[in-house]
């Protein structure tokens, strides 16, 4: 009879299991068998609550440090991500500033970087990592003129109370800059007629689509000639215009009357 009653007690605690597994709400995604343990460890604490069975026990036997991302952020910003908001405990309790310490490590990155003594960490021709041991926040401060994704690096989670550690990696993109191509209108045959160019048909947009007159602005730049009202005027040494068409994406250059008298002509970009 104790058997039967034994066995009975068995199968209700794993029907249990599967009918509770689905009202546990859902941790980070990780392939750790670690963070399995840790759902498991839930669900056994929810059936000893219910039950009153009190012995079906299993631990984990590190925290639980999972990898972060930050993607898409604009170029040449610092970008902050708390790397602690999605790691545990062996027990399964959330990590926090306050039960934890984190190093960081300079494995996996580019010849030359650099663990400081305040743990902060120094990657040549790309920026500095900092980590706030009192929020959780680390720091990615990109050097001047870095528009690229920085090289992932990994931390060290350690759980204070009983030393014992874990790590993950972090991920930080940009968003691409757009791209710019060269354009050039050449063998005109009448000097004297203006010469038109669609500047943008060969650009691209960050994403890789194609650029165009309502998803971009122009700005003309030049370090010799007036620039007013979106054209360049350099009609007064007898040269011409040079004027932009935000509806059209054309670029136009028309020479001025001096120019077109027989004045002196002299190239520019």
């Amino acid at each position: 009879m104790k058997k039967f009653t034994a066995t009975i007690i068995y199968c209700f605690l794993l029907t249990n299991i599967f009918n509770l597994y689905a009202q546990v709400p859902d941790r980070p995604e990780s392939t750790s068998s670690q963070s399995l343990l840790i759902k498991e460890n839930l669900l056994l604490k929810d059936i000893k609550d219910r039950t009153g069975v009190g012995k079906l026990t299993k631990t984990v036997s590190t925290p639980l440090a999972i990898d972060d991302t930050s993607l898409g952020n604009t170029p040449g910003n610092n970008t902050v991500v708390n790397i602690l908001s999605n790691d545990f405990l062996s027990d399964g309790t959330s990590a926090l500033p306050s039960n934890t310490t984190v190093v960081l490590s300079t494995i996996y990155l580019p010849l030359g970087a650099t663990l400081n003594a305040d743990n902060t960490l120094t990657v040549p021709n790309q920026g500095t990592w900092t980590y706030n041991g009192t929020t959780g926040n680390l720091t990615f401060d990109p050097i001047v003129g870095f528009n690229l994704d920085p090289t992932a690096i990994t931390y060290i989670l350690k759980e204070t109370s009983n030393g014992l550690i874990d790590s993950a990696s972090v991920l930080i993109t940009y968003i691409k800059p757009p791209k710019a191509n060269d354009d050039n209108s050449l063998n005109n045959t009448n000097v004297f007629s203006g010469v038109s160019i669609n500047i943008l048909a060969n650009d691209k947009l960050s994403d890789g689509s194609p650029a165009t007159p309502t998803n971009t602005t122009v700005k003309l730049i030049s370090r010799y000639y007036h620039i007013y009202n979106g054209s360049l005027n350099a009609a007064q040494l007898g040269i011409g215009g040079w004027s932009y068409n935000p509806t059209t994406g054309q670029l136009g250059f028309g020479r001025s009357e001096d120019n077109k008298n027989g004045g002196a002509s002299r190239e520019f970009a």
